[in-house]
């Protein structure tokens, strides 16, 4: 898994995670959140890594289209 934090941020400090999988290439990628604003980015192959990556997120896979936040 590779998380790009831009402004040094740490993990734990996210708030939110958006989730995109691309079939072209079998990769989960995302944008990470701190406060309503963008920090840093995400990619993975594995997205049992996603949840272990952000494990102090809530991660909800019903229907909503709503991003996991806290």
């Amino acid at each position: 898994m590779s998380v790009d934090m831009w402004y040094g941020d740490k993990i734990e400090d996210i708030d939110k995670i958006d989730i995109s999988f691309s079939d072209a290439d079998c990769i989960y990628r995302g944008n990470c959140y701190i406060g309503g604003r963008i920090v840093g980015d995400y990619s993975t192959t594995d997205s049992l890594e996603i949840e272990r990556t952000f494990s102090h997120l809530q991660f909800d896979y019903g229907d909503e289209e709503e991003p996991f936040e806290k």
